[in-house]
């Protein structure tokens, strides 16, 4: 602990432990500052004996993949409403220039005007 705050801060030391196999191996491994040396602390291996993270929890897992689908569904929704905007608008804009065209057309015989 650092200034008696009761913050666990991790610091990478040299350890050595006995592998599945009972191999003997040494490398870095993280432990709290207060821990001495020869203390045992609990690590986690990888299928071919390299030191890792500890695995999150599963609520931790089941949370994060909560939170991933959330933003998929929110950045696809975004993006969908800006395609329909912009199809809109450019479908907007052509319907305009017809009816214009058209009612140039329809206008002087609907409203009993001619050409002069």
């Amino acid at each position: 602990m650092i200034g008696g705050s009761g913050e666990w801060i991790p610091v990478r030391v040299e350890a050595r432990w006995t592998d599945r196999t009972g191999t003997e191996r040494t490398g870095m491994v993280s432990a709290g500052t207060a821990t001495a040396a020869g203390t045992v602390v609990e690590i986690w291996l990888d299928e071919e004996g390299r030191v890792v993270d500890e695995p999150i929890q599963p609520l931790t897992a089941v949370l994060l993949g909560i939170g991933a689908a959330g933003g998929v569904l929110a950045i696809g929704g975004a993006l969908l409403y800006a395609l329909w905007s912009a199809v809109r608008s450019v479908t907007g804009a052509a319907n305009d220039r017809r009816w214009e065209r058209e009612w140039a057309q329809v206008e002087p015989v609907w409203s009993s005007r001619r050409f002069q």
